[in-house]
């Protein structure tokens, strides 16, 4: 995004939440923006901002647009698709079936290394709620690790 953009996107948003944007701030308000902004497309910040003026009461901070368009953009399986995937292959195996479960859940990264993480042959014998437990709190130990790399804001040499 560049500077003139991200100042459109500042200017839209105060101009969204009905706030005032005082001249004595703007400057460290539009650095501070783009710090966290400034490798993330304007397109993607803009409909983040609008699916937030319609949904959100409060004005939203940059790193709030930032996390919106990161998890927008990848789908990851929530923890109860997790579990079901797991049940279903224990369930495919007991029987001597296969498993019917979409690609981007069996094949996602953070489902691959948790069972990794467990272990292939223990996961497939997990069934009781303290297995449940213990396996989402793997899972979602995973996927903050996860979604905090697509958080990482990456430098830029832009003044």
């Amino acid at each position: 995004m560049t500077k003139n953009e991200l100042k459109d996107l500042v200017l839209m948003t105060f101009a969204l939440f009905n706030q005032t944007l005082y001249a004595a701030d703007q400057d460290i308000t539009f650095k501070s923006w783009f710090s966290v902004l400034h490798d993330i497309g304007f397109d993607d910040c803009r409909q983040a901002l609008e699916a937030c003026a319609i949904s959100d009461k409060f004005m939203p901070t940059p790193g709030a647009l930032r996390r919106h368009v990161i998890t927008k953009k990848e789908a990851v399986p929530s923890e109860h698709e997790f579990w079901s995937y797991i049940q279903a292959g224990i369930k495919a195996r007991n029987e001597g079936t296969t498993i019917k479960t979409r690609k981007e859940v069996a094949e996602h990264e953070v489902v691959l290394k948790t069972i990794e993480q467990i272990g292939p042959d223990v996961v497939w014998g997990l069934h009781t709620n303290g297995d449940r437990q213990w396996a989402l709190a793997a899972y979602t130990e995973n996927l903050k690790q996860h979604m905090a790399r697509g958080l990482t804001v990456v430098e830029s040499n832009a003044t």
